[in-house]
């Protein structure tokens, strides 16, 4: 799955996740994402203008 989204006020997000599921069984599945937000005002306490994380998540279906 890809999902994107940008909101803007007096600075910029933008978000980007890309994603992989799984079937391992009818009961679960394995989630591969990796998601990047960008914001253009990041506070100053903030190392970069740009985030990544990477996940690897179990999921229950129900």
């Amino acid at each position: 799955t890809q999902g994107v989204s940008a909101l803007s006020n007096e600075d910029t997000t933008l978000n980007s996740e890309t994603a992989l599921n799984v079937g391992i069984n009818d009961a679960f599945s394995l989630r591969l994402s990796y998601n990047v937000t960008y914001n253009s005002e990041p506070p100053a306490s903030a190392p970069k203008h740009t985030d990544r994380t990477s996940a690897i998540t179990l999921q229950y279906n129900l």
